[in-house]
């Protein structure tokens, strides 16, 4: 199968949004073909057009040069072309395998058998190891566990070509890898694989060709044999390049920086009362992993990392410190203030900012104007009485100064857009971007953060490095999740490892550039099962 898109261009009338302007891509069966861009280049955009979730306002699309108009992702999935979005959408109240049963075709009038069905998933998820239950419901999946679902679904469906958009923004480094090993099995067996990512070192390892948008057109493709990440991250920003201090995008690819966390001496941290803490902590609730008596202590001015796959507690310990689901026993304590059990907005009033690995669920609203997502919280810093001396009087939403404040995030977000255009009509990195910064203007006591890096480019990330920065040197103390190990060493002043509800393993990041590297395996290890132990370092197992 060979696929081309041609001259495409994507109007979105709704927002005024010119997404595509003369894109062009060429697919090849047996190629895994990286597709690479800033965010809001289009890459998604594009991919949707080509899997039926989008129509292009004009170009063309053709399967072995024959012309094809889809007029749904159904469409496609019959010509052989499936996609797995960022965010996947399953069925609400299906299992895993039933799921993934739709659109199969059944023969004749026969009747869904369904022990072959699910033993069909079961034994896919088992043969690529991801772990999955076929007959786990849904909506109790953690997002790595849906994108898993997803992938199963299209190789059921036996597709002639898989798009995967930002597949490894959640996966451990061995999840990663054993994901790689299906894409090259794949891509040996004749199906074509489109790879969105920012990451690209790794997308260097596995891409045979990689193609390169920038403001919505085409700028170059390139083979991997015969490019560089310095190469590609020119050709992703051109002229706007030396707008986002490239030497800054370096650095944050080659990780030759400290550990952001290290703006003071372990003595230092130590010498002070614990900001945070948690206590014994308890937690069993349907459908997510448990907690088992976890204890941690975050000290003020740190990075404090928490490292673990999504489906091993990483998940539930996020959103039971965060107020969203209450322990059974144990103590959650934000500067002397109890919080277990008593809500989000207990932890926001406490001093808690919470950035969410699920941006489409609990970040924002999708279909609502992006304004009502990033006033969601801040509303409460822009209201006045109509009488100030009478102080039972209603207060009123300061609008002129919302719109103010929501129009400056936009700007140092470096996003042009307009309020009320909806959260949909954004590509993930942007949204990735807004969320940060909505949360860095509540200055904080403790900031959770989930996920920081998922979606950002180069120049996303370099912005968040300096936003940390700033946020750190003010006194701000943050909370990191992480399923990326390199992300937990360029930021964290200590690292965490939990599993199956458990702190397996606790070290301190070292400044040094080469022994942070050294650390890598072994947090990678722990995450998965591995009792190894760092040298030199005195962990829990």
């Amino acid at each position: 199968m060979t696929i081309s898109l041609r001259n495409v261009t994507k109007y979105f009338p709704t927002n005024g949004v010119q997404a595509l302007s003369g894109a062009h891509f060429e697919l090849l069966s047996g190629e895994i073909h990286a597709l690479v861009g800033e965010n809001g280049a289009g890459k998604s955009t594009l991919m949707h057009i080509l899997a039926g979730h989008l129509g292009m306002t004009t170009g063309e699309r053709l399967i072995d040069g024959i012309p094809r108009m889809f007029h749904s992702p159904r469409e496609a999935l019959l010509a052989g072309i499936g996609m797995v979005r960022q965010h996947p959408v399953l069925v609400p109240g299906f299992t895993c395998w039933e799921d993934a049963q739709l659109g199969l075709p059944v023969p004749g009038l026969s009747f869904l058998n369904r022990r072959l069905g699910r033993q069909r998933f079961q034994d896919l998820s088992d043969q690529w190891g991801f772990d999955l239950d076929a007959t786990a419901r849904t909506e109790s999946l953690t997002i790595s566990q849906r994108q898993k679902a997803a992938i199963l679904t299209l190789l059921m469906h036996r597709v002639s070509c898989i798009i995967l958009d930002e597949p490894t923004a959640v996966l451990t480094p061995v999840e990663t890898e054993r994901l790689f090993t299906l894409l090259r099995k794949l891509r040996s067996d004749g199906t074509a694989i489109v790879l969105i990512s920012h990451k690209l070192e790794e997308t260097l390892s596995v891409a045979d060709r990689i193609t390169v948008l920038r403001q919505g057109k085409t700028v170059a493709t390139r083979r991997s044999s015969e490019t560089n990440p310095e190469e590609l991250t020119a050709l992703m920003f051109g002229d706007a390049v030396d707008c986002i201090q490239p030497e800054k995008v370096v650095q944050f690819q080659a990780e030759t920086f400290p550990a952001l966390g290290l703006l003071y001496s372990k003595s230092q941290f130590e010498a002070r009362a614990p900001l945070f803490t948690v206590e014994q902590l308890y937690v069993s609730q349907k459908d997510m992993a448990h907690l088992r008596n976890l204890s941690f202590s975050v000290y003020p001015g740190e990075v404090y990392g928490v490292a673990g796959v999504r489906d091993s507690g990483l998940e539930t310990l996020e959103h039971a410190v965060t107020g969203f689901i209450s322990p059974q026993n144990g103590y959650i304590t934000l500067k002397g203030t109890a919080l277990e059990g008593k809500g989000p907005l207990a932890f926001r009033k406490a001093g808690g900012a919470y950035v969410s690995a699920d941006r489409l669920g609990r970040a924002l609203a999708l279909k609502l104007p992006i304004l009502d997502s990033l006033i969601v919280h801040a509303h409460r810093r822009f209201t006045q009485r109509f009488l100030r001396n009478h102080r039972f009087w209603p207060r009123f939403l300061d609008l002129k100064a919302i719109q103010y404040w929501a129009d400056e995030l936009l700007t140092k977000s470096g996003i042009q857009s307009r309020l009320d255009s909806p959260a949909e009509a954004f590509s993930g990195g942007q949204l990735q971007r807004l969320i940060l910064a909505r949360e860095f203007a509540e200055e904080a006591l403790l900031l959770v953060l989930s996920e920081p890096g998922w979606g950002l480019d180069a120049a996303g990330r370099a912005l968040l490095h300096e936003r940390l920065t700033a946020y750190l040197q003010r006194g701000g103390t943050v909370l990191l999740f992480s399923t990326d190990v390199d992300e937990l060493l360029r930021l964290a002043t200590r690292v965490m490892v939990l599993r199956d509800g458990r702190n397996v393993l606790e070290v301190d990041v070292p400044i040094d550039p080469v022994q942070r590297y050294l650390l890598k395996p072994q947090i990678s290890a722990a995450m998965v099962g591995s009792d190894a132990k760092p040298e030199g370092q005195e962990g829990l197992i």
